[in-house]
């Protein structure tokens, strides 16, 4: 089942710190429920923590689209907390690595993706340091920085519109996954 393959590729992951193993059980949970946010969060953070940050982003991306529960419904396949906290924490994270990329040109798309980030940051941080929660997997450390990093970046309070649709590349899904996540959009200057 999900659950067996998550904590194969947790402990190779984790412990034995093999991430051939734990990316191919990571993988091998995302295709096996392809709706579960957890297995592909976790993916993502081996991706990030392999200096990797395109693929972690692309990694992130179903888990951040799918997210069906936001609108209510909770289900065990939707931990809140990996949901709540690593989900966003791992994208903010892999948005920060990507926005820092030289090759990466300062427009208008990078400015979305920096004031995404900035979002899904301030999300994990709420999230992620809810004392009746706890820590789990994000470590109170790894919230801090990631909201340091961001704070140290010159993100506006938004974006324009039509900024967003450039970056999600006319893709309505994409940008709708976006706003559903806080991206803050206003009138064009």
């Amino acid at each position: 089942t999900w659950a067996a393959m998550r904590w194969l590729a947790h402990a190779h992951h984790y412990y034995t710190r093999n991430a051939t193993l734990a990316e191919a059980w990571y993988r091998r949970c995302a295709d096996y429920d392809p709706d579960r946010v957890d297995c592909r969060a976790f993916l993502g953070a081996l991706y990030r923590g392999l200096g990797r940050p395109n693929e972690a982003w692309r990694a992130l991306l179903p888990a951040l689209a799918a997210a069906p529960f936001r609108h209510g419904a909770r289900a065990f396949a939707h931990n809140f907390y990996v949901h709540d906290c690593s989900l966003p924490l791992e994208a903010s994270l892999a948005l920060l690595a990507l926005v820092a990329e030289p090759s990466v040109p300062r427009d208008d798309g990078w400015l979305v993706m920096l004031c995404f980030g900035h979002e899904l940051a301030a999300k994990a941080r709420a999230a992620c340091t809810d004392p009746t929660r706890g820590f789990i997997s994000a470590s109170p450390a790894e919230v801090r920085a990631a909201a340091a990093a961001y704070a140290a970046l010159p993100v506006p309070s938004c974006v324009s519109l039509a900024a967003a649709q450039q970056a999600a590349t006319h893709d309505a899904a994409l940008l709708r996954m976006m706003l559903d996540w806080g991206l803050r959009t206003c009138a064009a200057a």
